[in-house]
């Protein structure tokens, strides 16, 4: 039920959510439109174990360190007006990146398309709050945005596969521009303005303080495939502190950057978490299924990119089975239901052997995203129906804080573990070349162009060796990954099971 009229007539409302997917669809391909060039990437641009993992992940590290700023600013300036800046800037950039001719300039395009994005992310979910007005209609509508961006995340290698093999990976970066460019005039001429909380300065301090703790925590975490060295213990120091002095200023400064009373509600709380972990559990094993799928099973890369399609597809019904589910066994049971389907998808995943072909990996992978679908989207909803509705802009600041980080954590952590792993399988091989040896050491990618430059036998010993050592350390992100959604379960029953499940309560208007 609702309380006041609807600003807006249902076939206007539901045309302007198709309008704001748009450009949420556009920022969430980027996240993982690069994954399936990576072996291009590395023959044209030679970057590092280290470079690669940034040019994946940059894009996502920056856009998280900012959602928080770029939901503030929104409710501040406009919501409407900062989504038009964001699309503007973010198909500028994306034809600027085309023209990158190393690793380093392409760390630094997929940087600035994080800026872009974390302008216009919060804008979309926290105008969506605007438009419905209705609870219920507003649950739906979440859904729908919440698998759009999952979706276009699964969807991202696919379109990425297509581009790199047709029009190479350059074409994976421009191709965002004409679809910005539509963006622009759909947004000026259907979406309406609105507002949120406005008092107070916007806070720069509070801005460099959250994108440096995030940035310097997560450079941390890529180190460690290196060892425990003393620039990863600077790294974790500085970003732990830096982090430290953003929560205390938000607690001393009368109009914070970020509302810190949102997490005294703990749905909002665990909420925040499960998209974070959701994000986590899908990201991490895609980035490594594509290599797989690529440099071990043969694919190219839009066979490659179509591989990983079951995810997506599961994610779309995981729109209708949560809305279902909600309303019967609440927030707690949906995440509970989420996880546990997770991690079978997970353990599927984990056992699947390397000569069992593509069905065990496709079956694990649909029901993977069918399960943490679910809980993403259960998380996102209540986060953005228990938040006041003039704190729009924050709550959908960090339920993408969340998405973003989680995305990037997912392919930092599990990515130093594969490292981890790989090298320690990487034993000396008799009657390989010391050289070639040396090279395999540093991915699987540096394996397989080792490999090709020796003769049959010593490339195959190779070239099987490395293999063996990456299967094993995929099999150990798999189960990495279905622990710590386990245990999230068991968290999330035991916290929610006396917290006050959401009621079709009006919803205040925000101007």
């Amino acid at each position: 039920m609702t309380t006041r009229p609807p600003l807006h007539s249902p076939s206007r409302r539901w045309t302007i959510l198709g309008v704001l997917c748009l450009p949420l669809l556009v920022t969430v391909v980027a996240a993982t439109v690069l994954n399936v060039a990576l072996p291009e990437l590395t023959e044209k641009l030679h970057p590092s174990a280290v470079q690669s993992l940034w040019i994946v992940d940059g894009y996502s590290l920056v856009l998280a360190g900012l959602l928080v700023a770029g939901g503030t600013l929104a409710d501040r300036v406009g919501r409407k007006r900062t989504l038009l800046i964001g699309c503007g800037l973010f198909g500028l950039v994306s034809l600027g990146g085309a023209l990158a001719g190393s690793a380093g300039e392409l760390i630094a395009v997929r940087a600035l398309l994080g800026v872009s994005a974390a302008v216009i992310m919060p804008s979309t979910l926290s105008i969506l709050r605007n438009v419905f007005t209705d609870q219920r209609e507003l649950g739906r509508a979440i859904a729908v945005w919440t698998a759009v961006g999952a979706a276009g995340a699964a969807a991202g290698p696919i379109a990425g596969g297509l581009l790199v093999e047709h029009f190479g990976w350059q074409a994976a970066l421009w191709s965002a521009a004409p679809v910005t460019a539509l963006c622009l005039p759909l947004v000026a001429l259907l979406v309406p303005e609105s507002h949120g909380y406005r008092e107070g300065r916007w806070d720069i301090p509070s801005v460099l303080l959250s994108l440096g703790g995030i940035i310097g925590v997560v450079y941390a975490v890529k180190d460690t495939e290196h060892g425990v060295r003393a620039t990863t213990l600077a790294a974790l120091a500085a970003g732990t502190l830096l982090l430290t002095l953003f929560v205390r200023r938000q607690r001393r400064l009368t109009h914070p950057l970020l509302d810190l009373t949102l997490f005294t509600d703990r749905r909002f709380t665990v909420g925040a978490l499960c998209v974070l972990l959701g994000m986590f559990v899908q990201f991490g094993p895609m980035y490594f299924l594509s290599q797989r799928f690529q440099l071990i099973q043969g694919y190219g890369p839009m066979t490659a990119g179509i591989a990983l399609a079951p995810m997506m597809l599961a994610v779309l019904l995981a729109t209708s089975l949560t809305n279902r589910l909600m309303p019967r066994i609440g927030l707690r049971g949906t995440l509970v239901t989420g996880f546990a389907t997770a991690v079978a998808g997970l353990l599927v995943l984990a056992a699947a052997p390397a000569s069992a072909g593509y069905w065990p990996l496709g079956l694990g992978l649909a029901v993977l995203g069918l399960g943490a679908g679910m809980a993403v989207i259960a998380a996102t909803t209540t986060l953005m129906q228990v938040a006041p509705p003039e704190r729009a802009g924050g709550a959908a600041a960090v339920q993408e804080t969340g998405y973003e980080l989680g995305a990037a954590l997912g392919v930092a952590v599990l990515g130093s573990l594969m490292n981890l792993v790989y090298r320690a399988g990487m034993t000396d091989l008799p009657g390989v070349p010391e050289s070639a040896q040396h090279s395999a050491h540093d991915s699987i990618t540096a394996a397989t162009q080792a490999a090709a430059t020796l003769n049959s036998t010593s490339g195959a010993t190779l070239l099987d060796h490395a293999q063996n050592a990456f299967l094993g350390g995929l099999t150990i992100i798999h189960l990495v990954c279905a622990c710590a959604l386990a245990l999230a379960a068991v968290a999330a029953h035991t916290v929610l099971r006396k917290a006050p499940e959401i009621k079709p309560d009006a919803l205040a208007p925000t101007h």
